[in-house]
């Protein structure tokens, strides 16, 4: 309710307490769930064992890690074409900055009253500022091939992922190994590409 209106409606400590309380609980929410992760992956192995009709624990097990390099590589071709066009509209900007900086000395130099109305003249005043501020942005936020990279592993799988199994229906043919295989790739992201290096 407060989510647009709360710079108006709430002081600046009400705010800071909010978001605190929503984090809080988002942590609290988020960790309930990896613990009911945890307790149900013995009771899905026993169920992926005793229902294997073709396709075991272990297979299911193997078939979750060629999932996950799946997944992986899936989001690095994903990723690629956004970093390609975010480098194109970088080479773009600075082909363009001289034209416009060009166009700004212009303008500062010249009594554009004369040729041109208040309006108007503000209106061109205000779109060469503009311009000047969108190619400055495109050349300071730049996104190499470092960032792409680091961008495209970044996609963990969690939760979501084996919620969204669990929610197969019961008579679905391979459900158990199906929300094992899930798990595997979420816990296989989670560790692999969620963890930390060294400082």
């Amino acid at each position: 309710m407060t989510g647009h209106l709360a710079p108006r409606l709430l002081r600046a400590q009400d705010r800071l307490s909010e978001e605190m309380n929503w984090r809080t609980l988002a942590f609290l929410l988020g960790s309930a769930i990896f613990l009911l992760m945890g307790l149900s992956l013995k009771t899905l192995t026993d169920e992926a064992y005793t229902h294997a009709n073709g396709i075991g624990a272990w297979r299911a097990f193997l078939y979750g890690l060629a999932l996950t390099g799946f997944v992986i590589v899936v989001r690095m071709l994903f990723v690629a074409p956004p970093v390609a066009m975010v480098r194109r509209d970088e080479r773009r900007a600075a082909a363009t900055k001289p034209f416009i900086e060009g166009w700004q000395e212009r303008l500062a130099t010249f009594d554009l009253t004369e040729r041109f109305g208040p309006c108007k003249k503000q209106r061109i005043e205000r779109r060469a500022t503009r311009a000047g501020a969108d190619i400055a942005f495109r050349l300071n936020e730049t996104l190499g091939w470092r960032g792409g990279v680091v961008l495209a592993w970044s996609g963990t799988r969690g939760a979501i992922t084996v919620a969204a199994a669990q929610t197969l229906p019961e008579d679905t043919p391979y459900r158990p190994q199906l929300i094992l295989m899930a798990f595997v790739v979420a816990a296989t992201t989670l560790l692999l590409q969620g963890r930390r290096g060294r400082p």
